[in-house]
């Protein structure tokens, strides 16, 4: 596999894990684990939705996790990045 397969596969990875973030998120909630656990899920479908240049998707997420925690710099960090994603 040459580099331009690889890159095309990992912006495929990124688009279906971004495409389906809100869904995992909910399993997430329903799954229970702690509140460290769900924050890598959260920032890991954040990055995945940047990634993939769902800005919309990544938007959503990056507003809900500052309403919680406003001072927290990842969560500032991925605003700036899906804030970041052409329109």
């Amino acid at each position: 596999m040459n580099n331009r397969e690889r890159t095309h596969r990992a912006a495929l990875s990124h688009a279906v894990i971004g495409h389906r973030a809100s869904a995992v998120t909910l399993l997430d909630r329903k799954m229970g684990g702690s509140n460290a656990q769900r924050d890598v899920v959260d920032w890991t479908l954040a990055e995945a939705a940047a990634r993939a240049g769902q800005r919309d998707i990544a938007l959503s997420m990056a507003h809900e996790r500052l309403a919680t925690r406003p001072r927290s710099v990842p969560n500032r960090h991925f605003l700036q990045k899906a804030t970041a994603i052409a329109a």
